[in-house]
């Protein structure tokens, strides 16, 4: 089993990448939000997790320990396998804690492959795994995320947009109101 690899990348063709490891190439599979994040010739290191099924095995690859972990907690959720997980966490790893921590299943059911029985399900089955695992992080900003995501959503704007502004926002002032939060973002989208 592999927990770890460095090496060149070689392709990547959406979830689907090639990694050389001292000229042995592995097919690795990457979340799809590292799409133009990582580049062909690149040197990049992984955190491997290998899953392991009656008719294959796959090695799924992660920049950090946290990824990886939150990863093999939504594959032991039952109708939750590899590639689902991998476009689960392209929600963006800290926003899904805080939906998992929130119980806030109508989130979950924005992704897509995620209906609300499994989105009820994730929650139920998580809360209490992801509370002891990453007991850390601020309850707040779901709500504030939520409330701008809808209010901008209802605009009109481009529901990935809207999660990568709102991300950018709270990066840089992770004690705004909602009202500040949702003038930076307006103001963020005007200079776009």
């Amino acid at each position: 089993m592999f927990a770890y690899l460095k090496g060149i990348l070689r392709g990547c063709e959406g979830i689907n990448a090639i990694l050389d490891v001292r000229d042995v190439g592995y097919a690795v599979f990457v979340p799809p939000s590292y799409e133009g994040a990582i580049q062909i010739g690149g040197t990049y290191p992984f955190y491997i997790a290998t899953v392991v099924r009656e008719d294959q095995i796959s090695l799924y690859a992660f920049h950090t320990k946290k990824e990886k972990s939150l990863f093999l907690l939504l594959t032991d959720v039952q109708g939750v396998g590899g590639r689902l997980a991998l476009v689960i966490l392209a929600y963006g790893t800290d926003e899904l804690l805080q939906v998992l921590k929130a119980k806030d299943a109508a989130a979950l059911e924005t992704i897509s492959g995620v209906g609300k029985k499994l989105a009820d399900r994730l929650v139920r089955e998580l809360f209490e795994k992801v509370m002891k695992t990453f007991p850390y992080g601020n309850i707040r900003d779901v709500q504030h995320h939520k409330e701008v995501y809808n209010a901008l959503s209802n605009l009109g704007y481009k529901p990935h947009e809207v999660k990568v502004l709102i991300n950018e926002c709270l990066q840089q002032r992770k004690d705004a109101t909602l009202e500040e939060l949702i003038l930076d973002v307006l103001q963020k989208v005007g200079h776009k």
